[in-house]
């Protein structure tokens, strides 16, 4: 199957061709910067041959920009240099960094880089959380500091439902807000709506009952919790419709026993898989040292040796997003 399509990615106009099956060696996302194996985008420009992105880094919307906790102020979009590192200065951990691509702020004004491994990782690094002061448009306030916690049971905010998580707390002014809503942009387009959405902390009306119904799924909301809100019409719309951002509250604790039960034995299987094609890999290997004096037998083992590290190249793939579900589930939990 082929797919054609025209993207401008990082300031440069790619012609993107999709493909399916594996890489015949592997390549690095230009995106993402992990490992490319299978089902991917090549540019077919001349002299852009080495250009390759995830299929989901492509497909999915956050291609072009994004929202991020540790800089909620601004969307950040993915600067690449390709094929040349760039040296930059990460705002997060400080550190100089030279890669091929990173993460920068989307406003000019605003001189914002965060590494990929910052991007991805910076949740669990406590010791640089608590030295960074991250900035948010309800708190404006000079030298207040937001700072990690967990602490259960206090009233975000952004949403004015209580923090059943991880959150972020000015412990000077007693401002607290989720980590899910410190991502929320101020504004937002939504698609069948001519008038920007702005974010807005509650919104009470007495005199229009249909105020306290959602315009988007028209369920009704609770009129003391944050909402997206028209400053030119009547137009208000749950975060998670206006968004699909975030994700519900309402699970279980049966149904949450069910996902992190089923994401198991999908780990197991998969580590059950991932054994056995390390056994084929090395019965491979082995009749390559048998068969090196016959050129075509040889190019034989030579294309499956490929084809299975490709193979498991996917299984560690699938294997380490299964643990990633694993472990927001559980920090959720907590």
């Amino acid at each position: 199957m082929n797919k054609l399509m025209k993207v401008v990615h990082t300031g440069e106009e790619h012609d993107l061709s999709f493909r399916e099956g594996s890489l015949p060696f592997s390549q690095t996302c230009h995106k993402c910067t992990q490992l490319v194996s299978r089902d991917y985008y090549k540019c077919i420009k001349d002299g852009c041959d080495e250009y390759h992105l995830h299929k989901d880094c492509v497909e999915l919307k956050d291609l072009c920009q994004f929202h991020h906790p540790v800089h909620p102020q601004h969307p950040l979009v993915i600067h690449s240099n390709f094929p040349h590192d760039n040296s930059f200065k990460c705002s997060f951990c400080g550190e100089t960094k030279q890669s091929r691509s990173f993460y920068q702020c989307n406003d000019n004004q605003c001189e914002f880089y965060l590494d990929n491994t910052c991007e991805r990782d910076f949740i669990g690094w406590q010791e640089l959380l608590d030295k960074y002061e991250i900035q948010h448009v309800f708190h404006d306030h000079e030298n207040h500091r937001l700072s990690p916690t967990t602490r259960n049971h206090a009233l975000c905010y952004a949403c004015n439902a209580p923090c059943k998580c991880y959150l972020f707390r000015c412990f000077t002014c007693n401002f607290n807000i989720r980590h899910d809503c410190l991502a929320l942009p101020f504004t937002v387009n939504y698609d069948d709506h001519v008038h920007p959405l702005t974010l807005t902390t509650s919104f009470k009306e007495d005199e229009h009952p249909t105020a306290y119904y959602c315009d988007i799924c028209e369920k009704r909301r609770d009129p003391d919790q944050g909402i997206y809100l028209c400053e030119e019409c009547p137009f208000i719309a749950h975060f998670e419709c206006a968004l699909s951002l975030l994700e519900d509250d309402n699970h279980t604790l049966d149904e949450e026993e069910d996902i992190r039960l089923t994401n198991k034995k999908v780990s197991v299987e998969i580590l059950d898989q991932l054994n056995e094609e390390i056994d084929k890999l090395r019965e491979v290997m082995e009749q390559l040292f048998v068969k090196k004096g016959d050129g075509e037998q040889l190019k034989q083992k030579i294309e499956e040796f490929e084809e299975r590290h490709a193979d498991a190249e996917d299984m560690l793939k699938r294997l380490k997003q299964s643990v990633e579900e694993l472990n927001m589930l559980n920090m959720l939990r907590q």
